[in-house]
């Protein structure tokens, strides 16, 4: 049924070899778009306090048709691409309060946020070609199947990771700042707490390798 089987698109889930070795070519689309968004603010509040702020924002969507999987096996025919999502936000927020012409006081917090999915494309459900497994409610697709292994064949089938993640980062910190004759003294602290959220079931859909195929 593999031989048979035809994409959502029309395309052979296996194409034709085009010469006598087995050669496959041919072309799969992959597309990038990217938003940004910067801003900055200065505002003095008083004769003594100064305020700055930064925010950034950035949201990329990627669609790699081929080889596009940054943590599992990706697929070396079409039909099987990666989906990354990357999101990233930064927010800064200084006050500097001068207290006289020898004492200043700084305070920062600053913020980032950094999500990063990664989802496989499943353009075939085992099901269709009579395979089943006890977890393909949970973990649609088709197992991850390399041809012609010890000739360095080709492979089809979803990546064998699905990953989604993100890291949140927050800091605190403030630093007084003196001036004595000829010496400057500088004193203070800083506060960072840092997370790595992940989420990524490895190996849901299994493997399966032939020497040949016929």
């Amino acid at each position: 049924q593999l031989l048979n089987f035809k994409l959502p698109n029309g395309q052979f889930l296996i194409p034709t070899p085009q010469t006598a070795s087995g050669r496959v070519t041919g072309a799969a689309r992959s597309s990038y778009h990217e938003e940004q968004f910067n801003t900055n603010l200065d505002y003095r509040v008083g004769q003594n306090d100064f305020v700055t702020g930064k925010l950034f924002y950035a949201h990329a969507s990627l669609f790699s048709a081929l080889a596009g999987s940054n943590f599992g096996t990706p697929s070396s025919l079409p039909g099987f691409g990666t989906s990354l999502d990357i999101d990233n936000r930064v927010l800064s927020i200084q006050e500097i309060h001068t207290f006289n012409s020898t004492a200043v006081n700084e305070v920062r917090v600053g913020y980032s946020f950094l999500r990063h999915d990664e989802l496989p494309q499943e353009s075939v459900d085992d099901g269709a070609i009579g395979m089943y497994r006890s977890t393909a409610d949970q973990y649609p697709g088709l197992p991850f199947i390399v041809m012609g292994r010890d000739e360095g064949g080709s492979a089809i089938g979803t990546s064998d990771i699905t990953y989604r993640g993100n890291t949140p980062f927050l800091s605190f910190t403030d630093v007084i700042s003196l001036q004595r004759g000829r010496h400057q003294l500088r004193f203070g602290g800083e506060l960072r707490h840092v997370e790595w959220r992940a989420r990524s079931p490895m190996s849901s859909l299994a493997r399966a390798s032939s020497a040949a195929l016929t």
